[in-house]
């Protein structure tokens, strides 16, 4: 004030539990806690963007059975709401735990792709578990470790000729 510097003041600082992604957290997180509140589900059904109709959730208390039964003609949809469902953990949680020292997951071709063999692919290796990506890679680890006990000897592919 007596250097006759111009400025404001306010009240109060904003509540970081007013934004809307602070809101929207909030509500994952009572719905990962069991909640079931149709108002909720609301508030983050198309957050990302889900395809979710607001017709789906008819009544107070949300149901995956009766999501279910209103996209029972859209396969695809019925398979994201099963996985809403599922319970933990999952593969991905065993993968990111630790508790799995293996994965054979063979990508399908084409359109059909699955996007959580991707997930599951990458966040295995990004956690340092063995990934095999080829059925005929899977065959020779089960044979060489039924071959065991065997005397095995080791060949550097790089001087064997095709036939």
């Amino acid at each position: 004030m007596e250097a006759q510097i111009p400025f404001q003041m306010r009240d109060a600082l904003p509540d970081l539990y007013d934004h809307w992604i602070a809101k929207d957290l909030l509500t994952y997180l009572n719905l990962a806690m069991g909640s079931r509140k149709r108002g909720e589900f609301l508030k983050i059904a198309n957050r990302p963007n889900r395809y979710l109709s607001r017709d789906a959730f008819e009544e107070a208390t949300v149901s995956f059975d009766a999501l279910l039964e209103y996209y029972e003609e859209k396969d695809w949809m019925c398979q994201r709401i099963r996985k809403l469902e599922q319970e933990s953990p999952n593969i991905l949680d065993l993968v990111l735990g630790h508790q799995i020292d293996l994965i054979i997951d063979i990508p399908a071709q084409g359109a059909e792709r699955s996007h959580d063999g991707f997930v599951i692919r990458r966040n295995a290796i990004e956690t340092g578990v063995n990934v095999l990506t080829a059925l005929d890679t899977a065959r020779a680890l089960v044979t060489s470790l039924e071959n065991r006990a065997k005397e095995l000897t080791l060949v550097d592919i790089a001087t064997v000729k095709n036939a």
